[in-house]
């Protein structure tokens, strides 16, 4: 019983190279083409499919199998595939037509006849180049702030002694501390290969949300929450950086001018280049608390109080 994987509708091994794939779809595509007349079944290296269905299966295949990220994950079982229970949804014409230009609507002869109608391929070197992998790696702001390194194991298409074959690659990453949310490290050949060559690995990096602190350029932002009475009255609290140092903040007591109040620490934060950082700016805001049902008579009036206060003190300073 033959397997009913892509490759057994092509006729091909697993480890058939992009080049005999694509000739063995240069074979036997016109001859399941919906105009072609010289279908026969039992020719076939799958004997029990209608020419409608080898027609869907043989493009899907070609598709699959080309594409080297599509093969790799297809080869780890990794991609679900229309073949064998369900018709393929691209456009096989248009599959058809990126590695054959026709030269009549309808095939009448076989593509080995030397004279008369006939589907003639494409040059190899007209068909799609081999494609870079793009992996993102997440770090963490502290990792990221220090420098770091990542060790990578992604599956990978290789073209070995004219075959192809999936194999898994390890690379190590070094997160360097100028390095950016959304940088790009480029590793030249560790892609896929195939006939023509090398792709390349692209390595995007990904700055994981940080509970504290939000990345502005080379700054860190800090919008710290302080007890009301501190927002009020002033007092002292304490800020930790990015590096886990502590930092004392002389919070002044509120007032008409100033709602909220800015601290910018020089230097606390991520690094630049060389030992140039930017700053961590720490902006004040108030926890409003929740007041007991005992208290509320108490609050409501101390804080109306306060309300007017600073209501005719405003109308003071007019």
């Amino acid at each position: 019983m033959i397997s009913a994987s892509l490759y057994a509708v092509l006729g091909v091994e697993r480890e058939a190279s992009r080049m005999d794939i694509i000739a063995a779809y240069q074979n036997l595509a016109p001859y399941c083409h919906p105009n072609s007349t010289l279908y026969a079944a039992y020719t076939f290296p799958i004997g029990n499919l209608t020419q409608q269905q080898y027609w869907h299966a043989i493009n899907e295949a070609v598709v699959v199998l080309t594409v080297e990220e599509l093969r790799v994950r297809y080869d780890l079982n990794m991609l679900q595939t229309c073949y064998p229970g369900n018709a393929f949804f691209g456009n096989c014409d248009e599959i058809f037509q990126c590695y054959f230009r026709n030269s009549c609507s309808v095939v009448v002869e076989s593509p080995s006849v030397a004279n008369g109608n006939q589907w003639i391929a494409r040059n190899l070197e007209t068909l799609r180049p081999t494609s870079d992998i793009t992996i993102t790696v997440a770090v963490d702001l502290e990792e990221m702030f220090t420098g770091t390194q990542k060790t990578l194991t992604y599956p990978r298409m290789r073209y070995i002694d004219g075959r192809s074959l999936t194999q898994m690659e390890t690379v190590i990453v070094t997160i360097m501390p100028h390095m950016r949310h959304g940088m790009s490290l480029l590793f030249r050949g560790l892609g896929h290969e195939n006939e023509l060559g090398q792709g390349n690995l692209v390595v995007v990096l990904h700055v994981n949300p940080h509970p504290i602190f939000i990345v502005s350029g080379n700054d860190l932002l800090h919008k710290m929450a302080v007890p009301l009475s501190i927002a009020m009255l002033g007092g002292e609290v304490r800020v930790q950086t990015i590096d886990s140092q502590w930092l004392t903040i002389l919070v002044q007591p509120a007032s008409q001018s100033a709602q909220r109040q800015v601290i910018r620490f020089e230097g606390q934060g991520l690094h630049a280049s060389g030992d140039v950082r930017g700053d961590m700016i720490v902006t004040i805001t108030a926890t409003i608390p929740r007041v007991p049902p005992h208290l509320r008579y108490d609050a409501h009036r101390i804080l109306r109080a306060i309300e007017e206060y600073g209501n005719w003190s405003a109308i003071d300073e007019q």
